[in-house]
């Protein structure tokens, strides 16, 4: 039988909950570096990552089974229901779906349900998070500084990289994911590199013209200047005034340098913002099929007519829980929403992992503003963080300290 020492299982966990945050921003890193094909090296990545994760739940799986939590039994349930509906939604609905019925079958199971369970049987008196962090951190830095310095300044009304091959949207949520982490970071150490580093991530949206990275990144930053015991109430409100008015000093340069931000950020006001609207009719569309079906729900993914026939998400986490999973769906996800937001609010005040705690609520609002239950795997691995992590302080109030 395989057999593997202490050792080399601290390296399997490690090396999987590194891989798991990473994600995409180690594909993405990657290509640019090499300029191998994009969808190759996402198989790959796949596929290793799906190896990674068997084997922690081989070695470790049983600790999930004596997991007593509310909180994973709603999301348990949530997921039955989001795998009926895809298996409803090929055999029972009139939808063209882009994909085949397998390949969506398995990125529920091999990207988003395996995975996430692979953190809960990870344990975490094994894990090192300050090395976790300082990889995410400097992952971040590079990928950062690659898009920035690969950015066509020639075309500033252009949201994309030059050489890059990552759209606008998840460019943003780097430059976020990197502010959240250096403002955490700088609040526990007010070291310069920390600054800069934020600076640079603000670089990052900008040039992405992604408002829903800048407003998750506000939020968080600001929930976690208030929950922060360790910051006077003076210095609070510096940080707070100090922020503001270093985002309309970004919006003014962005004004100035024709930046593809202030135009995006400018139709807002003047109500001709294509996109918005765009989410209007899908928020809409979606409201409206629940009040259709309240209590069997629709199809996991929703058809409607914009331009052309398009079958996409509501893109809100509400909408669509309600919409796919019916009433009950829909309140069984608002009560995985509201309890991990609970635990992740404790995490950010009791504990040195309340950058966890931060990430995880900016994937929340961007869930909230754009994103898709099925395909945000991001969202359900951060989650699983939050939960594992609740576990463990749970069980060790007398020790708490994590290495």
């Amino acid at each position: 039988m395989f057999t593997i020492n202490k050792a080399q299982l601290s390296y399997l966990y490690h090396l999987n909950l590194i891989n798991l945050i990473l994600g995409f921003k180690l594909v993405v890193f990657f290509h640019s570096v090499t300029n191998f094909e994009l969808n190759n090296i996402s198989l790959y990545y796949r596929a290793i990552s799906l190896f990674l994760v068997l084997l922690v739940i081989f070695f470790n799986g049983k600790k999930i089974f004596h997991i007593k939590s509310k909180l994973f039994i709603a999301i348990v349930f949530f997921w039955i229901i989001m795998f009926v509906k895809i298996i409803y939604s090929f055999y029972y609905s009139s939808i063209n779906y882009p994909e085949s019925i397998l390949k969506y079958v398995f990125t529920f199971f091999g990207v988003l349900v395996l995975p996430s369970l692979s953190i809960l049987a990870t344990p975490l008196e094994k894990i090192n998070f300050k090395f976790i962090i300082k990889i995410l951190f400097i992952t971040l830095i590079i990928t950062a500084l690659l898009s920035v310095f690969s950015y066509d300044f020639n075309n500033l009304e252009s949201r994309l990289s030059k050489y890059l091959k990552i759209n606008p949207i998840a460019l943003g949520y780097i430059g976020a994911n990197l502010g959240l982490i250096s403002g955490f970071l700088f609040f526990k150490n007010k070291r310069l590199i920390f600054i800069l580093t934020f600076l640079l991530a603000i670089l990052l949206i900008a040039l992405s013209a992604s408002r829903g990275a800048l407003i998750s990144l506000f939020i968080s930053l600001l929930l976690s200047i208030i929950f922060n015991y360790n910051i006077k109430l003076k210095n609070k409100w510096g940080y707070f005034i100090g922020f503001n008015v270093f985002l309309i000093v970004v919006l003014f340069l962005s004004l100035n340098y024709n930046l593809a931000f202030s135009e995006r950020i400018l139709k807002l006001f003047y109500n001709s913002d294509e996109s918005l609207r765009q989410r209007t009719v899908l928020w809409l569309a979606s409201i409206k099929g629940f009040l259709n079906n309240p209590f069997l729900g629709n199809t996991f993914l929703i058809s409607l007519k914009l331009k052309k026939s398009i079958v996409t998400y509501p893109h809100n986490f509400i909408f669509e829980s309600f919409y796919t999973g019916g009433i009950i769906g829909g309140m069984l996800y608002l009560y995985i929403l509201l309890d991990s937001f609970k635990k992740a609010l404790k995490i950010l005040v009791n504990s040195e992992l309340g950058w966890i705690s931060l990430i995880f609520i900016q994937f929340i609002i961007f869930g909230l503003l754009s994103s898709s239950i099925y395909f945000f795997y991001q969202f359900w691995l951060f989650l699983f963080l939050i939960l594992s992590v609740s576990l463990f302080l749970k069980e060790n109030k007398n020790n708490n300290k994590f290495n």
